[in-house]
């Protein structure tokens, strides 16, 4: 099916008019913080159309971006054999509870994806990131993962901001000052998602679904509800919601942070440098949780 934001192709008309109703919040959502120039793409949910086959079709109707994604069913069959490989202790029963809670979140899933998508092609169209260096696109790696956070369904982005209220009552070492934070690799960098692609459950169009644990799943859930805290903190700070936008463009057209920061940031009420600005958070990371719960700012 078709509509103004792209082309939808799934093995029903059910799911496909489901994938174009996640683009067309993922794309609302991407207006009012980065855009209102949204590029048109498309979403194919299958695990089964390989790579070649996908960038045939992009590039043979020049489409700024395709999103290849499973299907609901084609990704619990992918979390199940996952799981039982490597994780062969788990009883049937809570394999299938596991498989179960995932699958009510997939839809939701899906806006974060596209989110992706139309921040690359936006800002750094046909340019993929450095694998030592970054997760997705030349951008930070903060402001990539906040670009797709953002997409997520309101319930989902109200969870995130809970877990990270309830990480800062007590002293984590996933929670990373400012200045770092800016500077942050992905927690699953090229190292990590090699070590858990080895253990992952892959099909023919390349998608790969892993289960992070431990250190790993810790490090992960803590980049993600401080990337959006960073979003949610610059927004309200700035009383800009496109003020992603304004840095993302500034940084596509080839200046730093710092720069865009010591140009943009006075009126914004951001502080010209960093230091400033972590003043600002340090305050604002402080009003979020009661006195008596409260870690040391970061």
């Amino acid at each position: 099916m078709a509509t103004a934001e792209g082309w939808f192709y799934a093995a029903d008309e059910d799911s496909a008019r489901l994938a174009a109703g996640h683009t067309a919040t993922a794309v609302s959502a991407f207006q009012h913080h980065f855009s209102a120039e949204v590029p048109f793409g498309a979403v194919i949910l299958s695990a089964a159309l390989p790579p070649q086959a996908r960038d045939a079709f992009q590039n043979g109707h020049a489409l700024p971006w395709v999103r290849v994604w499973a299907s609901p069913a084609e990704k619990s069959t992918l979390l199940r054999e996952n799981l039982r490989r490597t994780q062969p202790e788990l009883s049937a029963a809570a394999v299938e509870q596991l498989v179960s809670r995932a699958s009510l979140s997939t839809g939701d899933v899906l806006p974060h994806e596209i989110g992706h998508s139309l921040y690359q092609a936006r800002f750094w169209p046909g340019q993929t990131a450095d694998g030592s260096l970054h997760y997705a696109t030349p951008a930070p790696d903060w402001l990539d993962e906040a670009a797709a956070i953002l997409m997520e369904p309101s319930p989902m982005l109200a969870e995130r901001r809970q877990q990270y209220r309830a990480l800062l009552s007590a002293p984590s070492p996933h929670v990373q000052d400012l200045p770092g934070f800016l500077q942050a690799p992905h927690p699953m960098d090229a190292a990590r998602r090699a070590a858990l692609s080895g253990n992952g459950s892959s099909s023919a169009s390349g998608l790969t679904v892993m289960v992070a644990r431990g250190d790993t799943g810790a490090a992960l859930a803590a980049f993600y509800q401080q990337s959006l805290a960073l979003a949610d903190f610059l927004i309200e700070r700035s009383g800009r919601a496109d003020v992603l936008g304004q840095i993302s463009l500034a940084l596509a057209n080839g200046q730093s942070f710092d720069d865009w920061l010591a140009q943009s940031g006075p009126p914004l009420q951001l502080g010209g440098d960093v230091a400033t600005l972590t003043q600002h958070w340090q305050a604002w990371v402080k009003a979020l949780t009661p006195p008596t719960q409260q870690a040391p700012a970061q």
